[in-house]
């Protein structure tokens, strides 16, 4: 079997298996970006939307499409809400496996499950809680560092590779 796949069925937390809230993600060439977009699928003619969850699925459903599809999809991802908060440090981690200092002090403070980025460089923090109404949120976004909640129609990525023994979710 695919070491990805084995990577998420093993790594996943219980607790956010259980949201309703998964979706499938494959790269695709933007000519508007620098790199590569990372688009959301149901199924595999279907494009998902952060904001319909009739384009979401369960994790088991989503890693069967994922099983079946692998040459098609790049991964998995979650849609952040129902009291997940994700938080996306993107290129803290050096060719040597060192974490940024800023994103290390973050890691220690955050509780919550995080796993290295799609790219290897980059660390996904996802925690149960709430951020500031948007409007308060000014000082939350930090140069690469992005906080998200339900009203940041976002998703984030999921790779099973968790970072330095941190594979609890906080539910």
């Amino acid at each position: 079997m695919d070491s990805k796949i084995l990577r998420l069925e093993k790594n996943i937390p219980l607790a956010l298996r259980g949201y309703r809230r998964f979706v499938l993600w494959r790269y695709e060439e933007d000519l508007r970006a620098i790199k590569p977009r990372k688009v959301p699928y149901y199924n595999v003619d279907r494009r998902a939307a952060v904001n319909k969850p009739k384009t979401w699925g369960s994790f088991a459903g989503v890693m069967e499409l994922y099983r079946e599809n692998l040459s098609y999809f790049s991964g998995i991802g979650i849609v952040l809400g129902d009291g997940i908060v994700g938080i996306d440090l993107d290129n803290v981690i050096d060719a040597e496996g060192n974490l940024a200092p800023k994103a290390k002090e973050i890691v220690e403070i955050v509780p919550g499950y995080v796993e290295k980025s799609p790219s290897g460089t980059g660390l996904h923090i996802l925690v149960r809680g709430s951020l500031p109404a948007p409007s308060e949120r000014k000082g939350l976004k930090f140069g690469n560092f992005e906080f998200y909640d339900e009203t940041s129609n976002r998703y984030l990525t999921l790779t099973g590779d968790v970072w330095e023994g941190r594979s609890e979710y906080n539910a």
